[in-house]
C-alpha cells in the first residue's frame, strides 16, 4: 500500500502538482480568474439529501453540472492513454454515467472536480455524512487487461488548502466489485481521515479521484455513478 501512496503522488507530481495541489485544466478559469480569486465569496455548501437519504454531489442528470476532469499518466516516455467523462446511457440505471478509460502500464488515474474547479474556494460541506457511496463497474477484455485490485484506489479533494484525503482501495470494501457487475460502494467518511488525509477539511470536498498502478499493459473502463454521501 505505500509503494502505492508513492506512485500516486509521483503521478501527481507528473502532471505538474504535487499531492496537495489543486488540479486543475492548464490555463483554466481558476488559473484565469487572477487577483479576483482573493476576494471570492465562500462557497461551501451542504448538500441536500433526497428522499433515499443520500446527497448526491453528481448523477449526470443535473446535479454536479459544473464538473470538469483531470487524467494523467505515469509515464511520459511510454504510450498510455487516460480520460475521464460522461457517457450517456452507461450509468447504473441506463442513465448518463463517468467513465474513466486507461490503456498502458504504470499509473493510469483522474479526478473528477463536480465544482469545476469554480470558485477557487467553492465545495460540499460533507461533516454531518457518515458515508461516501457511489455505483462503480469495471469493463476489460480479459483479467490481465484489468487494474490490479490491489492498487485501484479512490481519493477525495478539497479546496481548502488544496488537500487531499487517504487514498482508500475499492477491493477492502467489496470484493465482488471487479466481476464485471454494478456495485454499490459505500465507504465511511472516517477513512478519509486516516493517515495522509488527517488533515482533510470535509467542509470543502469538491472532487472524487481514482487510479490504479500496474507493471504491465492494461486496457480497461471504469464507470462510476451516483456519487453523493448518505447516513445509512
Amino acid at each position: 500500500m505505500s509503494k502505492y501512496r508513492s506512485l500516486w503522488r509521483a503521478a501527481l507530481v507528473f502532471v505538474g502538482l504535487s499531492a496537495g495541489a489543486c488540479i486543475g485544466p492548464a490555463g483554466g478559469r481558476q488559473a484565469a480568474s487572477g487577483a479576483t480569486d482573493a476576494n471570492a465569496t465562500a462557497a461551501s455548501v451542504a448538500p441536500t439529501a433526497g428522499a433515499n437519504g443520500k446527497a448526491l454531489v453528481w448523477n449526470g442528470e443535473g446535479v454536479g453540472s459544473s464538473a470538469k476532469p483531470w487524467t494523467g499518466c505515469g509515464k511520459k516516455d511510454t504510450p498510455c492513454k487516460a480520460t475521464f467523462g460522461p457517457v450517456p446511457g452507461v450509468g447504473h440505471d441506463g442513465s448518463t454515467g463517468l467513465r474513466f478509460h486507461g490503456e498502458g502500464p504504470d499509473w493510469l488515474g483522474g479526478g473528477w472536480n463536480w465544482f469545476g474547479w469554480w470558485p477557487p474556494n467553492g465545495g460540499s460541506d460533507v461533516s454531518a455524512f457518515k458515508n461516501l457511496s457511489f455505483w462503480f463497474k469495471l469493463e476489460a477484455k480479459s483479467p490481465a487487461d484489468a487494474p490490479d485490485p490491489g492498487s485501484l484506489a479512490v481519493v477525495l479533494g478539497c479546496s481548502n488548502g488544496k488537500k487531499e484525503s487517504n487514498s482508500i482501495l475499492l477491493a477492502k470494501f467489496d470484493a465482488r466489485a471487479f466481476d464485471g457487475n454494478w456495485h454499490e460502494i459505500v465507504i465511511p467518511v472516517a477513512e478519509f481521515l486516516k493517515g495522509k488525509g488527517a488533515d482533510f477539511d470535509l467542509k470543502s470536498v469538491w472532487e472524487f479521484r481514482v487510479g490504479a498502478w500496474s507493471g504491465d499493459e492494461k486496457n480497461f473502463n471504469l464507470y462510476f455513478d451516483d456519487i453523493g454521501f448518505d447516513n445509512r
